[in-house]
């Protein structure tokens, strides 16, 4: 099911990826939302459109890193075919790497 954005596409995640269901992480966000200014108990329906949002962005950075690793003639996806795919916004690159540590890469 398609739905209308502005300049990202939107899918229904379950049907677009064959994800499970959404719901698995509603109370943490609805923590998370409270904790940056949000109602004492946001809606439930905002949480579960985040949730949504969030595995979609997840999933189409994968799917992106997984053809960067077939390209590469990989068996499977490492962190640089993730970097790879990131390698036009340095702002995700950097936020990435500061969370995974630079460890996480191999040495060439």
């Amino acid at each position: 099911m398609i739905g209308k954005c502005n300049s990202i596409c939107c899918f229904e995640s379950s049907q677009f990826y064959n994800l499970p269901a959404t719901g698995n992480f509603v109370t943490e966000i609805q923590s998370m939302m409270h904790g940056f200014g949000d109602a004492r108990t946001p809606l439930l329906e905002s949480a579960t459109l985040i949730e949504t949002v969030v595995q979609q962005q997840q999933w189409a950075l994968i799917s992106q890193a997984a053809d960067v690793s077939i390209m590469r003639g990989a068996k499977s996806i490492g962190p640089e075919d993730i970097l790879f795919s990131l390698r036009k916004d340095p702002v995700k690159t950097h936020r990435l790497l500061k969370y995974l540590g630079t460890s996480a890469l191999p040495v060439a």
